[in-house]
Order: structure tokens, then sequence, then C-alpha cells
């Protein structure tokens, strides 16, 4: 695709309609232009706006303006390298965003203003596209789909709600007056090409990749009927080497215990797929039809210390549909959408049932250091969603200003079915006097004997299938003033609810009122000061209702019977057994909703900045800003271990010990934990962000940005606790997504329409990680590690005196760089294109999720009490990507 030399449409109405249109962006930080048009951002729906070699709609001074952030364009997107065709990888390099770490796989990807992914909020076209659930994108568009991606970070108006930290908007393409389209094929080559990871002394793990699809759309009515649709399918394979452990795999002089050799195998599936019919009845009636589906599959088939028949698939599928009416009445401009969303995230086993038990072989009675894992998988979740939004926005300009008023409703409907084990319960199996022999290619569950040694039976006994809906409402009235002709005053009011409070024993919050001012002040042609400040309430995410629902006293009921109690291996009592003995069970953890009362989260934030226009095409700017956050959810234990142990204390202390020191008395078919989601969680970030930037020209343009940062919390996530009891004033620290120094470059370069280079280079300085004591170390005998949420946070005990996110992560620069070349005789049409990420190989850590039970760099363990300790030698098993290459070809029409 010669996406730098399309051009606009060569007739003169359609150019007028276009200047027009920028003119008229003045909601929109990142697409403004010089003009002082009074006119209000009205759709102009009969112009289609593609990709051009000059970007028109981000120039140098930003006149309308004082939100943060910035924006990607098509032209970015399309010539700017990025892996597996992500518009994520692009968008991270706006000041304010970061690459986000989250605390599970398919965490969401992006972080703004050090805050948690799981906060940030997507929109295409203006209507959510939020899994409500857990957060981050319901559906991922293909990246030919997208026309500009904008990131808000702060000071923007009313028209943007249910975030307190900000947004990330999609604009998607339209079919044009003249029918166009491209295909592409892209592959990674993997092994042969790739570096081995940084500080990996194996060869990496074979992976491939295939990748292809194209987009089309043109007129079916010129003047009145416009279809565009893109489609974008990957499909990965991955090698997982096993890493049993030789001692147990392979004895000396024994054949029977080689569970498993060679690697196991990973396979990942991506369909994304959009599709947009725009309808204009009239001059003044304009219907847009979009509709948007993505499919992640990703299929376990052994690895680690799972052989194949163990292993699990993990599914995510997203769907929606919308249909928008816009009526340009002259003064007013109304614009109605209704949408219609559903998603569904899934485990099932890849190669067996829930029938059949998990089961893991350990060492003996006393060693329970996992050696491998048979049967099925470990786990059942199986979520679904279901959302319908209306918004309906008005516009109307009256004298010198741009009055805009609307109205949001969403309502969701979700159901889940998790359990925490295997539905069939988990075998924990003793190596020693269990005659284990291994029959086929891998050791299976069929290879371990009626007589082996059971150490331990785990089963929920009552799974709980949660359900539960959610309403948000949102109204807000804003007025864009120019009180002359060199000023811009954009000041307005928002107020939002979550009937999710409703639930809690406070009641309902209805005080969600969010005042918001900002002042964009040209003081010469060439300069321009920016001010705002306001109020900004989020959503909560559902997980935290259907999280008590799980764990509520009436809710899961998980059962560990162990030593004398285990029964023998396949002859485990029934689950209404278990369930009817309940009274003789060890007291477990148990969930009330919301007993300290249930808010939104809310951020206050402020910044003020100053431009400077130093040539025609060449732009300089510098932000101060702060946000500060409250009300963000953590775990709270209502009957806590009071004992707090003194710094420097490294004594072991007994359930019987901590027992004592808790409010209320523990007994058996009770609880000992008593928890709750609260709303107390702090965070507070500031920035300074520099911006030089060379707007496009006919041979290239550039971004250098550079933020100098800072960002703390008392809470990283909703499954967060503190390390001894309820002493969240001892979590006060750096947050995990905190980055003091980060310099980012976007650069492109066009030569002759024949070669165009790409680059992004990424400098950050390392973020946190959290130093803890070994997984079971207890210093107050709280018996903390057994709780649910050291599954997804693991804020396991420090060393008592060890502040939390004690060390750094490295450095990490990550160049990555793209070459595209049109081949003689095409007419431009057919290109061929390399890409390289982290062309100098360096170690890449700082940016990547933590994964479960504490796995990865972000929590390292240390065995030596603080005044013992020094830095450990980093755990990078879970590393950033090494030197990959991309090769791709793309024909365009």
């Amino acid at each position: 695709m010669d996406i730098p030399h399309r051009q606009f449409s060569t007739s003169c109405a359609a150019v007028a309609a276009l200047l027009l249109a920028v003119a008229a962006q003045a909601q929109d930080t990142t697409a403004r232009s010089d003009s002082t048009s009074r006119k209000p951002a009205i759709p102009l729906p009969g112009v289609a706006i593609t990709a051009t070699a000059v970007d028109t709609t981000r120039p140098v001074l930003d006149t309308i303006s004082a939100a943060t952030g910035g924006s990607v364009g098509a032209l970015e997107l399309q010539a700017l390298p990025s892996d597996e065709r992500d518009p994520t990888e692009v968008a991270i390099t706006v000041p304010g965003a970061a690459r986000g770490v989250g605390f599970f796989d398919f965490a969401p990807k992006v972080s703004l203003d050090g805050a948690s992914s799981l906060y940030v909020p997507y929109t295409i076209d203006g209507m959510d596209d939020n899994e409500g659930y857990l957060g981050g994108n319901l559906v991922e568009l293909p990246l030919d789909a997208i026309q500009r991606i904008g990131v808000m970070t702060t000071s923007y108006g009313t028209d943007i709600g249910r975030s307190a930290t900000g947004v990330i908007q999609y604009e998607t393409r339209r079919g044009s007056d003249r029918w166009q389209g491209d295909v592409f094929t892209y592959f990674r080559p993997g092994s042969p090409l790739d570096a081995t990871p940084p500080g990996v002394t194996s060869p990496a793990p074979g992976f491939r990749r295939q990748e292809g699809g194209g987009s089309f759309g043109g007129p079916l009515w010129r003047g009145h009927t416009y279809v565009f649709g893109a489609i974008d399918y990957a499909h990965e394979s991955e090698s997982q080497p096993f890493t049993i452990d030789p001692a147990y795999n392979t004895p000396p002089g024994t054949s029977s215990y080689a569970f498993a050799s060679g690697s196991g195998n990973i396979i990942r599936e991506l369909t994304r797929a959009f599709g947009r019919l725009d309808q204009q009845w009239s001059p003044s009636e304009t219907t847009t039809l979009e509709v948007a589906y993505s499919g992640i599959h990703l299929q376990g088939q052994g690895g680690g210390i799972v052989v194949p028949e163990a292993d699990f698939t993990q599914n995510r599928d997203g769907f929606l549909a919308n249909i928008r009416q816009t009526s340009d009445l002259g003064a007013l401009v109304n614009t109605a959408t209704v949408q219609v969303s559903t998603y569904h995230y899934y485990y099932p086993p890849s190669a067996s049932s829930f029938s059949v038990p998990e089961v893991t072989i350990v060492p003996n009675d006393t060693n329970l250091t996992p050696i491998v894992t048979v049967g099925s998988s470990g786990f059942e979740f199986d979520e679904r969603e279901t959302l319908l939004q209306f918004r309906d926005v008005a516009q109307r300009q009256i004298g010198a200003h741009a009055v805009q008023a609307g109205v949001d409703i969403m309502r969701g409907h979700y159901d889940l079915l998790n359990t925490d084990v295997n539905p069939a319960g988990l075998y924990t199996v003793s190596l020693a006097g269990s005659n284990i022999v291994r029959h086929g290619p891998f050791v299976s569950i069929a290879d371990i004997p009626t007589s082996a040694r059971v150490v331990s039976y785990e089963v929920d006994a009552r799974p709980e299938d949660a359900w539960g809906t959610q309403v948000l409402l949102g109204a807000f009235v804003q007025d864009q003033w120019h009180p002359w002709s060199k000023a811009t005053v954009m000041a307005g009011v928002r107020w939002d609810y979550d009937d999710e409070t409703a639930r809690a024993p406070t009641g309902p919050e209805l005080g969600n009122v969010q005042p918001r001012v900002a002042l964009n002040w040209r003081v010469t042609p060439n300069d321009v000061v920016r001010v705002g400040a306001g109020l900004y309430t989020g959503k909560m995410l559902f997980v935290n209702y259907l999280d008590y629902r799980q764990f509520a006293a009436n809710g899961d009921l998980p059962v560990i019977l162990s030593g004398s109690a285990a029964p023998a291996f396949g002859r485990a009592p029934s689950p209404a057994a278990l369930a009817a003995a309940i009274n003789s069970l060890t007291p477990r953890e148990i969930r009330l909703l919301f007993a300290r009362g249930a808010y939104d989260p809310t951020s206050y934030q402020g910044s003020i900045g100053y431009e400077k226009r130093i040539a025609e095409t060449w732009g300089f700017s510098t932000t101060a800003l702060v946000v500060g956050t409250s009300h963000l959810p953590r775990l709270w234990d209502l009957n806590a271990d009071t004992f707090v142990p003194p710094p420097g204390d490294t004594v072991q202390r007994s359930l019987t010990f901590g027992d004592a020191h808790r409010p209320l008395p523990v007994q058996n078919g009770s609880y000992r934990w008593l928890t709750t989601t609260d709303f107390g969680g702090q965070a507070i970030y500031w920035a300074l962000q520099t911006t030089l930037r060379h707007q496009f020209s006919d041979a290239w343009s550039a971004d250098i940005d550079y933020t100098l940062s800072r960002s703390r919390d008392n809470t990283e996530d909703i499954n967060f606790f503190a390390s001894q009891g309820n002493d969240f004033h001892a979590e006060w620290a750096d947050a995990v997504n905190d980055r003091r120094h980060r310099v980012v470059g976007r650069v492109i370069y066009d030569w002759r329409r024949t070669l165009q280079l790409g680059t992004i280079a990424d400098f950050e300085t390392g973020s946190p990680y959290n130093v803890v004591a070994p997984v079971g170390f207890d210093f107050s005998g709280s018996g903390s590690y057994a709780l649910t949420a050291n599954g997804f946070d693991a804020n396991y005990q420090r060393y008592p005196g060890t502040p939390r996110n004690s060390g750094r992560l490295p450095d990490a620069f990550d160049w990555s760089f793209s070459a595209a070349y049109a081949v003689p005789g095409t007419a431009h049409r057919l290109r061929v294109r390399a890409d390289v990420f982290n062309v100098l190989n360096d170690l890449l850590i700082s940016g990547f999720v933590n994964n479960a039970f504490g796995g990865g760099p972000r929590t390292q363990v240390s065995n030596a009490p603080p005044n013992q300790f020094t830095t450990p030698a980093l755990n990078v098993s879970v590393g950033g990507r090494p030197r990959e290459f991309q090769l791709s070809a793309e024909y365009a029409w």
C-alpha cells in the first residue's frame, strides 16, 4: 500500500470540506488547526479523509485545546514498525502513555499517567470498546481500519467520561469516492533470524508467525453510499521446552521416570475484522453502520512442567455493532448512536475435559516442589458479557459559544463460571512410593496407579455460577467560548453514576459532579499558553462484584484434604458430601460485599503548558501536569491479624499465633480471613513533558518526546492487599508503572516514493520491583500467602522493615526500524518491507507484565533479611523480546 502518496479527493468541494472539518475539531486536542473558527465540531459525512504525505490534522501549534496527550495518524501506523501490526506498539510512544504492567498474561497493554492499565478506557468513534469485567479492549481493530489513534491524558473536555486516567480513542476509516484496497502478507521467521534472548544461554524457542489480510472500500453510490472493510489474520506457533527437574525426570540408571523430553508447543491465532457502511440520505441526514470482531485463541500443547494432556486453551472473542444517525440542522447538529457488544473469555482444556482431575507429582511428602503436572487443566474460567449503550450528543453555535451537551447510558450483563481448581479436583501425589511408570511419549494420568501416595486433594465443593448487571449513566454540557480572537475557553460539567456503588451499605454514590475548565491563549502568532484543571471520575470494574459472589459465604467452597484425611487416588468424596460436612472444614477466606463503602475512582487533574512555533514546520512544547487519584480498589481484611513484626524480625510464626491476634475467633466451618474490596487506595502522578516536532512534509516527519515523571501509590490492583494486616501506610511507594525518565523518538522518511524508512527509539529508566520473602514465609502468623489474591498480584510478605518496590530494574533501550521498498515497474503498488525490533538486542524487562504467582522480574525473592540483603540476580524468565525480524509484502490499488 503506497500510503504516503494517497491524495485527497481532487474534488474542490471535498478539499474545502476537509479544511472545514480540520478547523472544526474543537473537542480534539490532537486534531487542531490554526484556524480560530467558531463553528462547532460538526461531522461532514460526505468527506473521506485518507492518509497523505502532509498531515494537516496535527499542526505544530495547537490554538484550541489545553489537553495533554497526542495522536498517531494513519501514515504513522502504516510506516512505523509494529510487531504483528499491533497499533499499541505506536500508541505507547505518545507522551503520558507507556507499556502497561499488568498482573496476568492478557492484561491491557497501555498505561496512562502511571496508572494501572486495567483502568484505561478505549473508544471507537466515540463509543465504548471496553471489556467491563477486567478492563482493556473488547475488540481489537485491524491496523488498516484505523484512521487515527488519539491519546488523551489530562485536561480534556467533559464529553469524555468514565475515566480518571485518560482515554484512548480510535477513529476508523470509511470509503472514499474511488475504489481502493490492499492485500498483504507478513512473516516472522523466528529462530533462524531472531537473536537469543539476552541473558539466556540456550537457543531461543522456535517461533513462527504467518499473517495476512487486506482492506477494500469505495462508493456504492457516489455521493451517497460508501463502504469500507478490513481483515487481519495471524497464526503463530512457538515451542515450549520442558523444564522438569532432571534430578527427577531422568534418575541415574532409570528410564521409568523420564517423564517427558523435547519440547511442547503453543499455537496462537488472532483474527481482527471491521466493516463500515455510510449512507447519506440527504445533505442533512447521514446513517453509519459499524461492525467489528476480534478473536484471540491460544492453545497450549505442553511445556514447562505441564504435559500436553494437562494444558489449556485461552479464548477471547469480542464483537460490537453500532448504528449512528447524524442530523445537521444548520445551527444544531445531533448525533445519536446505539451499540450492542458481546465478549466471551474462557479457558477450556486443550486435550482433555473437566471430568478428568489435575494431578501434580511432587518428590515426597515434605518436598512439595512440583515436578510435573498430568491429567487435565488446573481451573475453570468462563466469563460472558453483553453490553448495550446509547449515546446522544447535540452541538449548537450561539454567537462566540459552541455549546455541546450529551447523555450516555450503558447496561452490562455479566455471567461467570469460575473454579480455582479443576472441577474434578486436584491431586498432589508423591513420587516416592507411588511406582509411577511412563508408558507413552509423556507421563500420563493413566500411569498413576490407584495405590499412589496422595499428599493432598483439593476441590471446589460448591462451584458458583455468578452473574450480575451494571448500569452506567452519564450526562455533560460544555461550552467552547472565544472571548476574543486569540483565546479559547473550554468550560463544562459532567455527572456520572455507577449503580454498582448502590450495592454498598453506604448507598449509591450520586455526587460524581466533575467541573472542568481549560484556557488556550495565543499570546503571539508563534506562542501559545495552555492551562487546564478539573475533576474526573471513572467506573468500577465488574470483577469487584463477581469476586464477592465467588468468595461469599454461600459462594465457592474450596476444600483441601491432606495427610491422613487425603483420599485414595481416584476415590475422592463427592462434592455434595464435602459440602454437607462444612462445619468440620478448616477456616477459609470469605468475602463481604463492599463492607467499607463503594466509590468510583476519582482524580483531580491540572496542567500548564507552553508551545512555540520555531519555523513553519517545527514546533516546541513543554507541559507540567499533576494527577491525584483517590478511591482506588484494594483488599481489606475485616478480621486481620493485628500483630506487626518489628523491623529486622525474621521469626517464623504459626497460624495459631496469628489467630490469637485476630479480633474474631477462628472456627472450623467459618472464616479466617474476612475480606472485602475497599476503595481507600490513593495515587499521585506528576510529570514534565517536552516535545520537539517536525510536521509532516513531503519527505519526513519527526517527534522527539522527553518525560520526567514520578508515580506513587498504596495499591496497584483490585487484588492488592497489605503485606502485614491492613497497614497500607507501609505500602506507599513508587508505583509499578513508575518511570522517572523516558525519551521517545518517532521518525518517518520517504525518498522519491520508492524507499520509506520508519523508526521508533524508546529509552526508559527501569521501573520498580518488589523484594519479598520466599512463598510461605510468615512473620506474623497471618497465613496471607494462602489468600486467593496471591495468584494475581502476589504482594507476598516482605522482610519486616523492607519497603515495597525497593528495587529498580535496569534501564531499557528499545530501538525498532522498518524499511519499505516500492518495486520498480509496479507503479508503486507492490511494496516489500522488513521490520527489525530491538535492533541492539538490549535486555528489555522494564515494560513487561508480572505473571501470576509473582513470577518474572517484577517480584524478586530474597532469602536474606534486610541487614544481609544485596540486590539479587534478577529473575528475567519473563523478559522482553530479543532482536526480532518481520518480513512482509503488500499490494495496493
